[in-house]
């Protein structure tokens, strides 16, 4: 179980990590600073996507990425308490 956690968590990872590449690409075509600070600043890409969704971002692609954000959480929170619980046995 532990193991389908595990790659279920890096497959969530990668679609985050894809999301926020995409995100960036039109964070730079805006302006470079922009870019160099969400660069450095995930959750400021996150924002500015989200805030410039209708016009420079999709919403399909905020909500992929929101989405693969809540679910990593979601695994993590899981894969702790699996730990924990063989842990303690």
């Amino acid at each position: 179980m532990a193991m389908v956690i595990m790659v279920l968590t890096g497959i969530v990872g990668l679609v985050s990590l894809v999301c926020w590449i995409m995100v960036l690409i039109k964070m730079f075509g805006e302006s470079v600073g922009k870019g160099i600070i969400g660069l450095i600043c995930g959750l400021y890409a996150l924002v500015w996507g989200w805030q410039n969704q209708p016009e420079k971002v999709s919403k399909n692609l905020m909500m992929a990425w929101t989405g693969a954000i809540v679910v990593s959480i979601l695994l993590n929170i899981i894969a702790n308490a699996i730990g924990a619980s063989a842990a303690g046995s």
